[in-house]
């Protein structure tokens, strides 16, 4: 968990400060993505999965989502959060909530989230 989100009341094994990515082992990344809270983070497994929480999902239609109406920090974070997943390959958004999405290839999944990436530059 990020130290931005973790209180030492949750006895978190092992708490991330700052916004450099951390290997959590040989396949695992913890990556920072401010946003949603403060201390929101995704996991990228195996340059293939990128688990999200609740900061952005599959629209059911093809499409990245993201949601003012849930982002609980800063949209503008956010959005910069979305900038900096262009530094990542995978294929697969697996989301805490919301449908999950796999993309044909890499290069489909970051034109899907530069298309999100405006849309969101739009409603800031």
């Amino acid at each position: 968990m990020h130290g931005d989100d973790a209180t030492p009341s949750l006895g978190i094994e092992r708490v991330l400060e700052g916004q450099a990515e951390a290997r959590l082992d040989r396949d695992l990344v913890a990556i920072p993505l401010p946003g949603h809270t403060r201390g929101s983070m995704a996991l990228l497994y195996e340059d293939r999965f990128l688990f999200t929480g609740d900061h952005l999902w599959g629209d059911g239609d093809g499409a990245l989502g993201a949601s003012r109406g849930v982002c609980w920090y800063s949209w503008s974070e956010q959005t910069k959060s979305m900038v900096r997943l262009l530094d990542y390959s995978f294929e697969w958004v697996l989301p805490g909530h919301g449908d999950p999405l796999r993309a044909e290839s890499p290069k489909k999944m970051r034109e899907k989230i530069e298309a999100l990436i405006a849309r969101m530059r739009r409603r800031a």
